[in-house]
């Protein structure tokens, strides 16, 4: 019992599973090929249509990021977090 903190950390920490890197992948397969005025429109309408159905998740949009902003360049992860950011606070 006493390595139970030290393993919740590690947990924390952990790399993506198999399953979040699926859903990473399968995301910029279904992204990929779209500007970044066609990505923001997608983003703005479904936080919008989230929102109105009371299903809106902030806190998973950002662990969903966290996924992506490895693969990112830091000029990408320096926007995705601007985005982050409008959107958690109802943009």
């Amino acid at each position: 019992m006493r390595n139970a903190p030290a393993e919740n950390a590690q947990a924390s920490n952990a790399e993506p599973t198999a399953a979040q890197m699926e859903d990473a992948e399968r995301l910029m397969r279904e992204y990929g090929g779209r500007s970044e005025n066609e990505l923001m429109n997608e983003l703005i309408s479904a936080a919008a249509m989230q929102r109105a159905e009371g299903s809106f998740d902030a806190a998973g949009m950002r662990k969903t990021a966290e996924l992506i902003l490895p693969m990112l360049t830091p000029e990408q992860a320096a926007k995705l977090e601007m985005i982050l950011s409008m959107m958690e606070n109802g943009a």
